[in-house]
């Protein structure tokens, strides 16, 4: 997976990283973006227990879960990217406040249809899944407007990977310190891209 520059880098990264994770959570209570901070340390620990996944795939030469693995990381890394970038710019909790709520939400609407989907081939009934359905299977929900499911999913939306894209490269302020960054995240779509083939 990596050379030993590269792994070096990672190894100094790492040590670095752990010599002030004590810091980073004692600054997690008293940041102004406490949201951000949270997201950005469960993001880390996600993609650092992928990466020990794929050197185990490595270690196994089983290449295509490598892949597969590699795809996951790449989707990580730039969703962390995009909110760090966003609260960077914005100075504010917003973007990591979506991502927990809004985002979390949309995932399980999109659940929520595909069970009922599932039910109605089941029963062989079709045009099963409906907002209306699901609030019917789950009264809880019975109050919520068409247009609030739609606000979820809208702003749910802004994490897919090709709107990230288009917000780095253009969205973001060209004078950005790290606009060359945005940039070379490009790369990585189109390598998310590749490696989609196989998840199918």
């Amino acid at each position: 997976i990596m050379d030993n520059s590269i792994q070096n880098r990672y190894n100094f990264i790492t040590n670095l990283f752990q010599e002030n994770l004590i810091y980073i959570n004692e600054y997690e209570a008293k940041s102004k973006f406490p949201l951000t901070v949270k997201v950005l340390m469960r993001f880390s620990d996600k993609i650092d227990s992928i990466r020990e996944g794929l050197v185990m795939a490595e270690s196994k030469q089983n290449f295509y879960l490598s892949q597969i693995l590699l795809r996951t990381l790449i989707e990580h890394l730039l969703v962390a990217y995009f909110i760090w970038t966003k609260n960077r710019l914005d100075k504010k909790d917003d973007i990591a406040s979506v991502y927990f709520l809004e985002y979390y939400l949309s995932e399980c609407f999109k659940q929520m249809n595909y069970d009922l989907g599932v039910e109605g081939i089941i029963q062989n009934i079709s045009n099963v899944n409906t907002f209306e359905n699901i609030k019917r299977k789950y009264p809880g929900l019975k109050e919520m407007e068409d247009t609030q499911l739609t606000d979820i999913h809208t702003k749910a939306n802004q994490f897919d990977i090709r709107k990230i894209g288009n917000y780095l490269v253009n969205e973001c302020p060209k004078e950005d310190i790290f606009a060359n960054i945005h940039k070379v995240m490009l790369g990585f779509l189109n390598k998310y891209n590749q490696l989609s083939s196989y998840i199918h």
